[in-house]
């Protein structure tokens, strides 16, 4: 499932709450959506983060419990200049060495 289609729907477009809807893909999203401050996608299988930068104002970016196995996987992150709170608990990626201080590089 594509995050566009799960929340082609919401009416609310500062925060996006897709946490555990069976989401695999990062998608582009209609424009209403890019300008979110906001965005709750724990609990799907994604597994990458190719499109995560057109939501150019995340400031709070929730990933917990996805399928991120690759520290290459989260180098979109670095495009995100307003991202102040990431959180990956539970993802693969979390089980490599030095993951988190690879991270905080990248961010």
């Amino acid at each position: 499932m594509k995050l566009s289609k799960k929340i082609a729907n919401f009416t609310q477009t500062h925060t996006i709450r897709a946490t555990a809807q069976s989401i695999k893909i990062i998608d582009l999203v209609p424009s209403k959506f890019v300008n979110c401050s906001e965005l709750f996608l724990s609990h799907n299988s994604i597994k990458t983060l190719g499109k995560i930068d057109q939501f150019h104002l995340v400031s709070r970016l929730m990933l917990e419990f996805n399928d991120i196995c690759y520290i290459e996987d989260l180098v979109p992150l670095g495009r995100l200049p307003n991202l102040t709170e990431l959180r990956l608990d539970g993802n693969p990626v979390c089980n490599l060495i030095f993951w988190d201080l690879h991270t905080i590089d990248m961010c």
